[in-house]
């Protein structure tokens, strides 16, 4: 496994074929471990996103089959929709609720897209 001993595993679809693979999130540095093909042992992509100890959460936010990640900072969700393959980064900022609130991500309309979510 990628990562080091403090990091977060969370699921998602990177490329759309229908299978989730487990990756990696890094609190201390804020360092997302993303892989497709989870036997190698590496992560394909590794990137910075947030800020150290935000939380991770994970959705398809436009609704293309491709789960893409966020953090949860403050009352924010900071989703990235650009894809995990590409090293440019697209954010979209939605703010809600309150700060210490822990995100819950799911479609809610039925839409194909997820959204954000709070739990108190």
């Amino acid at each position: 496994m990628y990562g080091d001993p403090n990091a977060v595993p969370f699921v998602g679809d990177w490329d759309g074929d229908g299978r989730d693979t487990v990756s990696a999130y890094d609190p201390g540095a804020g360092r997302f471990f993303i892989s497709n093909n989870p036997a190698s042992g590496q992560a394909q992509y590794t990137f910075l996103y947030g800020d150290p100890n935000a939380v991770p959460f994970v959705g398809d936010w436009d609704g293309d089959g491709k789960d893409n990640m966020g953090v949860r900072m403050g009352n924010g969700f900071y989703m990235r929709t650009s894809p995990v393959t590409t090293a440019t980064e697209t954010t979209h900022l939605v703010a809600y609720g309150d700060a210490g609130d822990l995100p819950v991500i799911g479609d809610w309309d039925g839409d194909g897209k997820d959204s954000q979510g709070i739990v108190r």
